[in-house]
Protein backbone atom coordinates (compact mmCIF):
# COMPACT_ATOMS: atom_id res chain seq x y z
CA UNK A 1 0.00 0.00 0.00
CA UNK A 2 2.80 2.12 1.21
CA UNK A 3 4.26 2.11 -2.43
CA UNK A 4 1.39 2.53 -4.53
CA UNK A 5 0.66 5.66 -2.26
CA UNK A 6 4.32 6.59 -3.47
CA UNK A 7 5.63 6.42 0.72
CA UNK A 8 8.27 4.59 2.34
CA UNK A 9 6.80 1.46 3.73
CA UNK A 10 9.19 2.40 6.95
CA UNK A 11 7.77 5.77 7.37
CA UNK A 12 4.33 3.61 7.66
CA UNK A 13 2.47 2.14 10.76
CA UNK A 14 0.38 -0.96 9.82
CA UNK A 15 -2.81 -0.32 11.59
CA UNK A 16 -4.52 -3.75 9.49
CA UNK A 17 -3.64 -5.93 12.86
CA UNK A 18 -3.61 -5.77 16.75
CA UNK A 19 0.27 -4.64 16.89
CA UNK A 20 1.33 -1.56 18.75
CA UNK A 21 5.34 -0.93 18.23
CA UNK A 22 5.34 1.16 21.71
CA UNK A 23 3.79 -1.53 23.90
CA UNK A 24 5.26 -2.16 27.02
CA UNK A 25 7.20 -5.68 27.18
CA UNK A 26 4.62 -8.37 27.91
CA UNK A 27 6.64 -10.09 30.20
CA UNK A 28 7.32 -7.09 32.79
CA UNK A 29 3.46 -5.98 32.55
CA UNK A 30 2.35 -9.85 33.79
CA UNK A 31 5.75 -9.89 36.09
CA UNK A 32 4.33 -6.67 37.74
CA UNK A 33 0.49 -8.20 37.88
CA UNK A 34 1.61 -11.32 39.10
CA UNK A 35 3.85 -9.76 41.88
CA UNK A 36 0.41 -7.70 43.15
CA UNK A 37 -2.50 -10.32 42.53
CA UNK A 38 -1.51 -13.91 41.82
CA UNK A 39 -4.48 -14.75 40.30
CA UNK A 40 -4.48 -11.26 38.18
CA UNK A 41 -4.48 -13.66 34.55
CA UNK A 42 -6.75 -16.12 35.62
CA UNK A 43 -9.98 -14.38 35.36
CA UNK A 44 -11.12 -10.67 33.80
CA UNK A 45 -10.87 -7.75 35.56
CA UNK A 46 -13.67 -6.10 37.11
CA UNK A 47 -15.10 -4.03 34.40
CA UNK A 48 -17.50 -2.08 36.73
CA UNK A 49 -14.87 1.04 36.90
CA UNK A 50 -14.28 1.11 33.18
CA UNK A 51 -17.95 1.42 32.50
CA UNK A 52 -18.42 4.06 35.04
CA UNK A 53 -15.77 6.15 33.36
CA UNK A 54 -17.28 5.60 30.08
CA UNK A 55 -20.70 6.04 31.17
CA UNK A 56 -19.98 9.81 32.51
CA UNK A 57 -18.49 10.47 29.93
CA UNK A 58 -20.92 9.52 27.12
CA UNK A 59 -23.59 10.88 30.21
CA UNK A 60 -25.65 7.67 29.58
CA UNK A 61 -26.74 4.87 32.78
CA UNK A 62 -23.82 2.51 33.22
CA UNK A 63 -26.47 -0.13 32.75
CA UNK A 64 -27.14 0.50 29.33
CA UNK A 65 -23.29 -0.30 28.28
CA UNK A 66 -21.53 -3.61 28.05
CA UNK A 67 -18.06 -3.92 27.09
CA UNK A 68 -16.71 -6.56 24.74
CA UNK A 69 -13.43 -7.57 23.99
CA UNK A 70 -14.23 -6.70 20.21
CA UNK A 71 -16.92 -6.78 17.63
CA UNK A 72 -16.94 -10.44 17.03
CA UNK A 73 -17.94 -10.31 20.96
CA UNK A 74 -20.56 -8.01 20.84
CA UNK A 75 -22.55 -9.51 17.53
CA UNK A 76 -22.42 -13.02 19.32
CA UNK A 77 -23.86 -11.47 22.37
CA UNK A 78 -26.40 -9.46 20.08
CA UNK A 79 -27.03 -12.78 17.95
CA UNK A 80 -27.63 -15.42 21.18
CA UNK A 81 -30.10 -12.63 22.70
CA UNK A 82 -31.99 -12.00 18.97
CA UNK A 83 -31.42 -15.61 17.73
CA UNK A 84 -31.32 -16.40 13.77
CA UNK A 85 -30.70 -13.36 11.31
CA UNK A 86 -29.14 -13.44 7.56
CA UNK A 87 -25.86 -12.13 6.67
CA UNK A 88 -25.07 -10.79 3.00
CA UNK A 89 -21.40 -11.06 1.83
CA UNK A 90 -19.49 -9.56 2.07
CA UNK A 91 -20.09 -8.35 5.80
CA UNK A 92 -18.90 -9.38 8.65
CA UNK A 93 -20.09 -13.15 8.81
CA UNK A 94 -18.98 -14.62 11.95
CA UNK A 95 -22.99 -14.12 12.92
Amino acid sequence: MAIALGLDPAQMLDLSASMNPSAPDVVAVVRALLDTDPYAITRYPDQAPAEARLAGAIEVDPARLVLTNGGAEAIALVAAELGAGHVEEPEFSLY
